[in-house]
């Protein structure tokens, strides 16, 4: 009985302990912040010196307009009385809410709150809505988030100075040791709160970086307006144990010598999964860099990269770039594109350390459909899987999987200047040791002014171990066997078992 007691009274005192502090449109910073005599701005609310751990602050249903950040105490959490109700205006210069913990990425004791229900407007004056900064287990839900002219939301896991573990392949780099754990943001909406900057440079809506465990999803971007990305990496990424899914982005069209990605993450580490998307515009990884020998460092399913109609102009899809091991791409619909995924051996930069190298990719039930039609730009060549840019024989690999994909070329219209189309296009240099090309069936490419086939290989580059089995290749050039141009070499092993289904498809169809 006394320790029945005893729990009913911790739970009293633990529930005294949490108090609610209010801001109301109809309020003032000089009142106590109660329900009756409420507060008017959060920044008032996050500075009240009772405030403790466990507290809330609700932000009651009204419009208000707030020009001085608001720097969110540890474990205090923010409930607004939902996203069409409690709107906030900000003019502030950087993140209207500030959550930081600085010295204490990694230390799951920070963080724990949650900030939801709220509309935050930067009436493109505003700077950014949200930074989680260095603190774990914070969610971030029921939100929308309208017209920021930088970023939209933020999750920083740890600063760079404070990397010490030593990055694989290039170990005169470092990489972080300690992450923010188990963030997570879902059921929001994000509005024109990115941009394209100059070239090379654009921002993101969503941006995380240095995370382990982060989970997104049910997420909706719109960055139409100017330029900018959906879901991007902060700080070189390094995030690993990720899953975002159910989300959509809607990009602009491409810009010629720009980028238009939907999603952009680079150093992706362990385990990190995305899927059930839509995505209008480009999607881009660039470095996956394991740090166990377990799993996969991006595992890509169950979506859809592309536009609704074939575009007049260049319109990239998945593109994997540099360093990359163990990826995985399933079950994508990549939907009116020029070019459908494309594995890119770029060379050594400041950004960008190594020589590229790629290793266990498997590119498996995906459709790749094709096509561009006459009027805008072009780069002048269609592919449903390329191996591109031309770079020094350092640049190499193993072990790539094609499996089980449907590649459909829709054509080009009236246009002239398209040289090439290929099934999958390799042009790179260096050399890849084994190219597994099975169960998948071709069909359309050709046409091209220059060079044409389901398979088109070019370069100096050396292919062992390249093979070709139980393909159907269907009206592909070069009577529907591999095309070969420059001194491409094929070193111990090649094999070519595809299926010429010319003449069974045009007997089909005559008597269908």
């Amino acid at each position: 009985m006394k320790k029945l007691i005893f729990i009913l009274f911790l739970f009293c005192s633990i529930l005294q302990a949490q108090t609610s502090w209010y801001i109301s449109p109809s309020g003032n910073d000089g009142n106590l912040g109660t329900f009756a005599s409420p507060f008017y701005t959060l920044t008032r609310a996050c500075n009240e010196p009772e405030l403790a751990e466990g507290d809330k602050i609700i932000v009651l249903s009204g419009s208000y307009t707030m020009a001085v950040q608001a720097l969110l105490p540890d474990g205090v959490s923010i409930e607004g009385e939902g996203l069409g109700s409690t709107i906030i205006h900000t003019t502030v210069s950087g993140p209207l809410i500030k959550a930081e913990s600085y010295n204490h990425w990694g230390d799951p004791s920070y963080g724990n709150q949650s900030i939801s229900g709220i509309t935050i407007d930067g009436d493109l004056t505003g700077t950014r809505a949200i930074e989680i900064n260095f603190r774990s287990n914070v969610t971030i839900r029921d939100c929308r988030f309208v017209d920021m002219t930088d970023r939209g939301v933020i999750f920083y896991g740890s600063p760079e100075g404070a990397w010490n573990a030593v990055r694989p392949y290039y170990t005169s780099w470092t990489m972080p040791d300690e992450f923010s754990i188990g963030n997570k943001i879902y059921n929001c909406q994000f509005v024109n709160c990115a941009r394209f900057v100059s070239l090379g440079v654009w921002t993101g809506a969503l941006n995380i970086g240095q995370q382990d465990g982060f989970r997104g999803y049910n997420l909706t971007f719109d960055e139409t307006a100017r330029g900018g990305y959906g879901i991007k990496f902060y700080e070189d990424g390094f995030n690993k144990n990720i899953k975002i899914y159910d989300f959509t982005v809607i990009g602009a069209p491409r810009l010629q010598n720009e980028y238009n990605f939907g999603v952009e993450l680079w150093n992706e580490i362990t385990n990190n999964e995305y899927y059930n998307f839509v995505v209008q515009g480009g999607y881009d990884i660039t470095h996956a860099l394991p740090t166990s020998g377990t799993g996969y460092t991006s595992y890509i399913h169950d979506g859809v990269i592309g536009w609704d109609a074939v575009p007049d102009h260049t319109e990239a899809g998945l593109t994997l770039e540099g360093v990359v091991y163990d990826v995985r791409v399933e079950k994508v619909h990549f939907k009116n594109v020029t070019t459908g995924l494309s594995m890119q051996f770029i060379v050594p930069n400041d950004d960008n350390p190594y020589n590229s190298y790629m290793e266990d990719i498997k590119i498996r039930s995906n459709i790749f459909e094709i096509g561009i039609t006459a009027g805008g730009w072009t780069y002048g060549q269609l592919s449903g899987i390329g191996f591109s840019e031309y770079k020094p024989s350092t640049n190499t690999g193993k072990r790539i999987l094609i499996d089980n994909n449907t590649l459909i070329c829709k054509g080009f219209g009236s246009r002239t200047n398209i040289y090439a189309t290929a099934g999958i296009h390799y042009t790179a240099g260096g050399a890849i040791q084994g190219i597994k090309i099975r169960n998948n069936i071709f069909q359309g490419w050709q046409g091209g002014s220059s060079r044409n086939g389901f398979f088109l290989g070019e370069s100096s580059a050396s292919l062992d171990s390249l093979t070709f089995d139980n393909n159907l290749v269907y009206l592909c050039a070069n009577s529907n066997d591999p095309t070969f141009y420059g001194g491409v070499s094929f070193g111990t092993h090649y094999d070519d078992n595809s299926d010429d289904l010319q003449g069974f498809v045009s007997l089909f169809l005559t008597n269908a």
